[in-house]
């Protein structure tokens, strides 16, 4: 059924100094529309909203506060808040949540991200040409789309399409492993995607996205964002899912940010079948092949992101071996239990890697009564990513697909890991 959403409004950051991210902001295309009393800025594009990003105080580092969406009307609101209600979400009705604000009502994902639902600007197309030309650049003209991480990917990415109402436009799934991305849109609204779901180590703000008016825009905003100083750290680039071209920087509190264009047009939800990509094609990030994205750009925000020169450098005094970790797992879907000659292969197999000095560390990751709960760890010294996944790859459980190999670099930076205890020596 859904919830009746045609359109994303803004988005409200956590700052740790609301005034100084605001200033940044302008370095890429926003103007401060009002300052309130508590130290949250509230900042204007060049699109129809009264504001399109918000920085709001806060101790705890940067990160999303809540990702606000609009609905037809107050009649609309009530209905999705009653449907919500019914399917046991906790929802706070709140009269007046910000400022210039129409009453609203916020829940959370099962992921923990905080949505907003409320009334605003009422568009019948896609902003990105409902929009007046911008006179000057850099020129963002609204939010059309936020990635949310979470560490329970299909639970998330269940309750946004169950109970938000989203379509999926596509998908992104690991060479060789799980789903890893879900776009998805709003149905009978054109736009490709209004969300993305993310696969996450923790439950994160991936992202947050402006759109552009044009192709001409999008260069003059490049231009100019690099002349006030900003580091735009990917892009331009054209991507396969949507097949919008865009570029990637990030605000002073270290959020990654997409001004992107040309995004795709779904005119019929009906007949459009969605995409599964896959990480081995080198089309799914970028058609037109200029790299991959910055390593940071796949976890959490820094706390501030000048602090990523310090980190590199600090990080560059280190001396760091050639290392490789499989997360060796059961789940997610049902796999029968290894037979007990297959458990001693799979030791036997662990040993000889040990005897060769290949292996740091190896072990299975158990319950709070110390008890194996079925998945394990293994890191191991290889020549590269490829050779590591051959060596994995020999493992009995996973010859006999009782578990899955999900294959990660690695780095050692501080401590002696594989100097505690030689478990072939038995010495310390």
């Amino acid at each position: 059924m859904g919830l009746g959403i045609t359109r994303m409004n803004y988005i409200a950051l956590n700052a740790r100094d609301p005034q100084a991210a605001a200033a940044h902001a302008e370095g890429f295309g926003f103007s401060v529309a009002h300052a309130a009393e508590d130290g949250t800025h509230y900042l204007k594009a060049h699109g129809p909203d009264p504001y399109s990003l918000v920085y709001k105080p806060s101790g705890d580092g940067p990160g999303m506060h809540h990702a606000s969406y609009l609905v037809a009307d107050a009649a609309a609101l009530d209905a999705a808040v009653a449907q919500l209600e019914g399917e046991g979400v906790a929802v706070q009705r709140i009269e007046q949540p910000e400022w210039n604000h129409a009453p609203a009502a916020r829940f959370r994902s099962p992921a923990g991200h905080l949505i907003e639902l409320t009334t605003g600007v009422h568009l019948d197309r896609p902003v990105g040409h409902a929009a007046a030309t911008p006179a000057a650049a850099p020129a963002p003209l609204a939010p059309d789309h936020v990635g949310l991480g979470a560490r329970n990917f299909e639970i998330e990415e269940h309750f946004v399409e169950q109970t938000l109402g989203l379509l999926h436009s596509s998908r992104i799934r690991a060479k060789d492993g799980p789903q890893i991305m879900s776009f998805m849109r709003v149905p009978g609204r054109q736009l490709y995607h209004q969300l993305v779901v993310v696969r996450s180590h923790i439950d994160t703000l991936h992202h947050l996205q402006f759109t552009l008016k044009s192709v001409d825009s999008f260069y003059a905003t490049h231009e100019a964002m690099v002349a006030n100083g900003i580091d735009v750290e990917w892009g331009p680039l054209r991507h396969g899912p949507g097949h919008n071209i865009a570029m990637y920087f990030r605000d002073l509190e270290g959020h990654w940010i997409e001004y992107s264009v040309e995004e795709e047009i779904i005119l019929d939800d009906a007949t459009y079948i969605p995409r599964t990509w896959s990480t081995a094609d080198t089309k799914v990030i970028d058609e037109w092949d200029s790299g991959p994205p910055p390593p940071s750009m796949m976890g959490p925000p820094p706390e501030k992101a000048h602090l990523y020169a310090k980190l590199g450098a600090a990080l560059a005094q280190m001396k760091r071996p050639t290392l490789y970790a499989c997360v060796s797992q059961v789940g997610p879907v049902p796999r029968p239990s290894p037979q007990i000659d297959v458990i001693l292969e799979h030791l036997e197999w662990i040993t000889e890697l040990d005897r060769q000095g290949l292996i740091y560390a190896a072990g299975p990751f158990v319950t709070p009564e110390q008890s194996m709960q079925g998945d394990g760890l293994l890191i191991i010294r290889a020549e590269s990513e490829e050779q590591a996944r051959a060596i994995f790859a020999q493992d009995p459980i996973h010859q006999g697909g009782y578990r899955e190999a999900h294959v990660f670099g690695w780095q050692l930076h501080q401590g002696r890991l594989n100097d505690l205890f030689d478990t072939v020596t038995q010495e310390s």
